[in-house]
């Protein structure tokens, strides 16, 4: 699939610019490793993205930096002339390599930038080749200056090509740094920042648009400044604001907005400020409040210490299964329930606790793009992810009006919900499907949040013929967002929904029977991903023994089964047996015969069957309970 699209792509540039074409497909895709390979949909792969196309045959870059557009199209121009032999741009070169660098958001993306036009003269600089080039004893700044960079490429040329036969070009460097990727990981960290610079001047909408955050904090502040230089790619940056609560403001509060993952590291400075800026990929997350929480987050940027927080947002990063990567290959259930999903377009996961359902909804979306290995960098792409809760409306799915500050006043803005802003990215791209993942789906009060969307969601109704008027579709403006202004809000055909819920939960309100006839249903026990889970031999044995046992109380039945999620404690962090029990099952057992009249006989027999102790027995009396 991947070749073939390169190939395809090839051709059309071939045809467009007239140039003949000998393109015979490669054996393999493995003949693509180490060629670099652009994102057009990501103006953090090179920090400009080229946009349009005039008829005056003039290129023009995206408005942030189209001011630079001479400065950039100079460098770039030195960068072809040194590359074909002309030896004598060099000191040139270097320094508009200096001057376009120190542009805000460019950084390395101007090594990346220069490695896709001439990947055999010019050295990609990123989180992998960093890494790579240290093992061999070179260390790379995080700003570095034309002449660090040539001095780069000299030593790179000299220690490592010259000298090791596996390596014979810069493309070969590129390709060995990206298979080491994670060998030697790295701990993540967890960082509570802000989004204001000065204490009203609220630059959220710039950070979102840009897929930037930037932290500045006073020259003076040694401890913020270190903090900030500890940032690195792959640490995640936690979006809040902190308050206090209660008649005496005396309750600690914190609200969590979104989630970042760090691309990439750049210093600026501004006035008396140290600052730095982070390339990002931003992951969506409804807003949620906690109180009486570990450690202080009132400062630009924080450590995250608090382990009910940090629970929480690695539950957004890693739903279900603790994954933060899709399965390399998905299994048979989910191909099949993917192209079930093509068919209905709706479906809702129900199940017991702990039976992988996000886990399989994710493994479903990977299905629904067949031949893509989505990674965690392209999840975000093509899926999109959201858990409801009874404080989650219409405000945080479709739209809704925002406080805004703006210098002293405060005015309410109209702005895009989660759901919305997912449909605006798959109508600009046909060629893939998109699925938006609402994990828990009965825990908010679907007819508030999903409003005239009823309608629209609707398998009948997609496309621009299920056009619906938006509560706020009045405020839409044209400009802004031509897509749906005028004629309305509609859900596009490469949109699908799986919803997940948990159908024992009695703090919940059954589905809204409107909603329920717009979905395909389909309950997930524990058997059906025990296996893709890692959930076998004697730790499936448990499980199912325990299972058989509840699933034999009349009071009970196969609705509370407890699933593979439980077990995978045992398997992924050698929790033993007895722990299992103690910590995290017992209390579940006891919640579920709370009330019964023989609570005490049956967890009896569940507890002897999770141990496998007398198996026989314990099923006979389970099969006798009245």
């Amino acid at each position: 699939y991947v070749t073939n699209k390169r190939v395809e792509i090839i051709r059309n540039i071939g045809d467009v610019l007239n140039i003949p074409q000998n393109i015979t497909r490669p054996s393999s895709n493995s003949d693509f490793y180490g060629i670099p390979t652009p994102n057009c949909q990501s103006v953090n792969q090179s920090r400009w993205d080229w946009i349009d196309w005039h008829d005056n045959e003039e290129w023009y870059l995206d408005e942030r930096l189209h001011k630079h557009k001479d400065i950039i199209w100079n460098q770039y121009e030195l960068a072809i002339e040194y590359a074909e032999g002309d030896t004598s741009k060099l000191e040139a070169l270097k320094r508009e390599y200096d001057i376009v660098s120190s542009i805000p958001g460019v950084g390395d993306g101007l090594a990346r930038g220069m490695f896709q036009i001439r990947p055999r003269t010019y050295l990609t600089i990123d989180r992998n080749t960093r890494k790579y080039l240290g093992e061999y004893g070179l260390s790379i700044s995080q700003k570095l200056s034309g002449d660090e960079y040539f001095s780069l490429l000299d030593h790179v040329i000299t220690k490592i090509i010259n000298n090791n036969p596996s390596v014979n070009s810069f493309l070969d460097i590129s390709h060995l740094a990206y298979i080491k990727k994670g060998s030697e990981s790295e701990k993540r960290n967890y960082w509570m920042v802000g989004y204001n610079q000065g204490s009203t001047n609220n630059q959220w909408e710039r950070f979102e648009d840009e897929g930037i955050w930037d932290g500045f904090v006073s020259v003076s502040d040694d401890t913020q400044i270190q903090r900030l230089k500890k940032i690195k790619p792959d640490d995640v940056l936690i979006l809040k604001s902190s308050y206090t609560k209660g008649t005496q403001h005396n309750i600690s509060a914190v609200k969590l907005f979104k989630l970042a993952i760090v691309d990439s590291v750049s210093e600026l400075s501004e006035n008396n400020s140290y600052g730095v800026r982070c390339n990002v990929d931003y992951i969506d997350v409804a807003p949620k409040e906690f109180v009486n929480f570990e450690g202080s987050y009132r400062k630009t940027i924080d450590p995250l210490v608090d382990q009910n927080i940090l629970e929480f947002v690695k539950s957004v990063l890693e739903p279900s299964c603790g994954n933060t990567e899709m399965s390399s290959t998905t299994s048979e259930l989910a191909t099949r329930y993917a192209e079930f999903l093509k068919r209905s377009r709706n479906l809702i996961l129900t199940g017991a606790p702990g039976t992988g359902k996000t886990y399989l909804a994710k493994q479903i979306a990977q299905a629904m793009n067949e031949g893509l290995e989505l990674k965690k960098e392209e999840l975000e792409k093509y899926v999109g992810f959201v858990q409801f809760h009874p404080s989650y409306d219409y405000v945080d799915f479709v739209e809704g009006l925002r406080p805004d500050r703006s210098g002293d006043n405060v005015v309410f803005k109209r702005d895009d919900g989660i759901f919305k802003k997912f449909c605006k990215k798959a109508i600009k791209d046909h060629e893939h499907n998109y699925v938006f993942i609402i994990d828990e789906i009965n825990r908010g009060d679907l007819s508030k949040i999903f409003g005239e969307l009823f309608f629209a969601i609707d398998p009948g109704y997609r496309g621009e013929e299920g056009r619906v008027k938006t509560q706020y579709q009045q405020l839409v403006d044209a400009e802004d967002d031509d897509e749906f202004s005028g004629e309305g809000f509609y859900v596009p055909d490469n949109v699908y929904i799986i919803g997940t819920m948990n159908d024992i939960d009695r703090s919940v309100e059954s589905m809204d029977f409107a909603l329920r006839r717009r979905f395909a249903w389909k309950k997930i026990s524990p058997e059906d991903t025990a296996e893709s889970m890692g959930i076998t031999g004697e730790v499936r044995q448990r499980m199912d023994a325990m299972n058989k046992v509840i699933k034999d109380i009349p009071e009970l039945g196969e609705d509370y089964q407890i699933g593979g999620a439980y077990f995978l404690k045992m398997v992924k962090e050698d929790l033993s047996a007895e722990d299992l029990w103690d910590f995290h099952l017992e209390s579940l057992i006891d919640e579920y015969l709370r009330g019964l009249p023989e609570a005490g006989k049956y967890k009896e027999q569940i507890e002897d069957a999770y141990y496998l102790r007398n198996n026989d027995n314990n099923n006979r009396d389970a099969d006798e309970a009245p």
